[in-house]
């Protein structure tokens, strides 16, 4: 589930400012089997994450770049049925395990409610994100990178 919720944020991200007007307006379109067709021409997941880094403010793509660099394996072994998952199911999930999950799964919740902060375009909002996470950092992963 975190994968899901990790790759439509940054389809969001990349909606907004790497797709071109007309993908947008594809994907904006009612659902038709023409529009069907046409939204499977749309640039894969690692093409929209290079286009993020390209465009995007560099926040933006270096936080998805890191909870990338983080979780993208276990993430696609969840998926596909890999190790992690029969690992997981014959020894159990450690209790940091699961609250590491459920800290990531807080982290992409944040970015998304930095994407409506951006998107409702008032001002009135744009000191939220950081109230939230001074409020509840506690249960937020950390926000020094990963990779340093």
């Amino acid at each position: 589930m975190v994968r899901l919720q990790y790759e439509a944020l940054t389809r969001s991200v990349w909606l907004l400012y790497a797709a071109t007007d007309l993908q947008v307006e594809t994907l904006g379109s009612p659902l038709t089997l023409e529009a069907e067709h046409a939204a499977k021409k749309m640039p894969m997941f690692a093409a929209m994450l290079n286009q993020i880094v390209e465009k995007a403010p560099e926040q933006a793509s270096s936080m998805l770049l890191n909870f990338k660099e983080v979780n993208y394996h276990a993430m696609n072994s969840f998926v596909h049925s890999g190790i992690h998952p029969l690992r997981r199911h014959a020894e159990g999930y450690p209790a940091v395990l699961v609250q590491d999950v459920l800290r990531n799964s807080n982290g992409l919740n944040m970015m998304t409610l930095q994407m409506g902060v951006i998107l409702s375009g008032d001002p009135r909002f744009y000191g939220a994100i950081r109230t939230v996470q001074d409020e509840f950092n506690q249960i937020l992963p950390s926000l020094a990178s990963p990779l340093n």
